[in-house]
This record gives structure tokens, sequence and C-alpha cells, in this order.
């Protein structure tokens, strides 16, 4: 009896470590797989942030930000530059403001390196608000305009080099006149 007594005891040893290894195994490839899964959502969320070259610019006491948004920062000479501005509530009340519809543009400024302004979209069509004057803005609503920059001066290419794009907005109304910028972000034509 010992000798089949025994092997059965070491047969029903060996399946529960077998069994104990299935389900670390199992354990572990659920565990990789959740991790290879959060790794695939914050690479989407990086990858998608990424995509675009961002500039702000941030006036507090009003609570509102202005965001520059541009697909790169180096583009062959002759190519369309593409400009998101966007300005967003960032308090936590309804804001409403008055933009004179005469003057308040969403509009951005090309200088170079010598901080000369080369270009402005204000003096070249910029984006001029909708005619209505009041804007009311809920939390995190935002209003937003698509420019283009053609990489002129006075009508005439740019050459190759490195130029700043600064963001713009306003003046906006809403107690005193502010006007929001966003930071220089510098391109490289070439």
């Amino acid at each position: 009896m010992s000798e089949t007594g025994e092997p059965r005891i070491a047969r029903k040893g060996v399946l529960i470590a077998l069994g104990i290894i299935c389900i670390i195994l199992v354990a572990c490839s659920a565990g990789v797989i959740a991790a290879y899964a959060m790794m695939s959502v914050c690479a989407g969320n990086t990858i998608s942030s990424l995509n675009d070259v961002v500039s702000l610019g941030v006036n507090e006491q009003l609570g509102l930000q202005l965001t520059m948004a541009l697909q790169k920062t180096n583009y062959g000479l002759g190519e369309p530059i593409n400009i998101t501005l966007t300005l967003t509530n960032i308090s936590n009340q309804t804001i409403s403001f008055w933009l004179d519809y005469s003057f308040s543009y969403f509009e951005f400024k090309v200088s170079n390196d010598t901080n000369s302004i080369l270009y402005s979209s204000l003096n070249n069509g910029g984006i001029q608000l909708p005619l209505a004057v009041d804007y009311t803005l809920n939390a995190e609503e935002s209003l937003s305009a698509n420019l283009v920059w053609n990489q002129t001066y006075n009508n005439i290419a740019v050459l190759p080099g490195t130029y700043y794009i600064v963001g713009q907005v306003g003046p906006i109304y809403y107690g005193t006149n502010s006007t929001i910028e966003t930071t220089p972000t510098q391109i490289t034509i070439g």
C-alpha cells in the first residue's frame, strides 16, 4: 500500500503545484493585459496631445485662457501654417463679456528673431468675431477660430528661417479692457 499511496500523494502534490502555477500565470497575464491596456490609453492620450504644439495665454482676473495650437514647428517653404485659437472659460462660473466687433479679432502675429513684427492677421483680414457683441461662456465652454498664415510678409514670401507666432484676442470688455496673448511659439521654415 505504501508503494501505491506515495505516487498518488506525489501526483496530488504535482497537480496542486501545477494548479497554483496556472493561477499565478492567469493572474500575471491579466495584470499584463491590464497594464498594456492602460499604456495604450495613456499612449493614445499622449500622442493626441503631442499632435499639436500648444501655447497659452491666461487672464486669471477674467477667468479666460487663450490657447494657440499649431500642427508642428517645422514647415517647408511655402507650406500653409494652420493656427487654431481657442478662448476658454477656465473659471468655475459663467462669464459674460463684451467684444467690440469692429476691433475684436482672434488674431496672430508673426515676428522674426529680431522681434520685428512681419505679419499681423488683424491687418490682413483676421477672423472677426460674429457681429453680436455680448458673449456668455459657461465653465469650460470655448470660442474658436481657425486661421492660416501662408508665409508672407507684405504679400511677399518669407525666406527660410526662424519665426515666432503669438495668438491674441481682444480687447475684451469685462469691467476693464483686456487683451489676452499666448506665449510665442518658435517655428522654423526651411
